[in-house]
């Protein structure tokens, strides 16, 4: 494969050194997921930067096929843990043990996530700055978060 922009880099030293290194407000472009195939006929969005609350499922892994919410979003180690890959601590000594016994989300990167369920404001102004939106209705919803 020939190399079309001579600024920048096909080696892959360089290439994993800018993801590793990279800022947070890069990180949070790079932590995107792609949208559900509703989602994406709809508002015609392929994929949208993940953030706390957002409904996915998995589609790869261990955890492939289970939905819930995102936890957070640890943009220094690059994962979002959520309600659909948690796990209870039982195998650990008792005094390792948090007290409530309450499933622990296990991190999920992005690559291996889908959203079925998105923030509709966010998704209808995004359709509006691109002007490609096949949405049945334009006005903007009530904020849901």
């Amino acid at each position: 494969m020939v190399k079309l922009n001579k600024n920048k880099s096909a080696s892959r030293r360089r290439n994993r050194k800018a993801y590793f290194t990279a800022p947070i407000h890069v990180r949070r472009v790079l932590m995107s997921s792609h949208l559900g195939k509703e989602l994406r006929v709809k508002y015609n969005v392929r994929s949208m930067p993940i953030r706390r609350d957002d409904e996915v499922r998995v589609m790869s892994g261990a955890h492939k096929g289970r939905e819930g919410k995102v936890v957070t979003c640890y943009r220094k180690k690059m994962v979002c843990p959520g309600s659909a890959c948690a796990h209870t601590n039982a195998p650990l000594p008792t005094h390792f043990r948090a007290p409530s016994k309450a499933p622990i989300p296990k991190g999920i990167h992005t690559r291996c996530l889908v959203c079925i369920r998105k923030r509709n404001r966010i998704l209808l102004l995004w359709c509006f700055s691109t002007m490609h939106c096949n949405a049945l209705s334009f006005q903007l919803l009530p904020c849901e978060y």
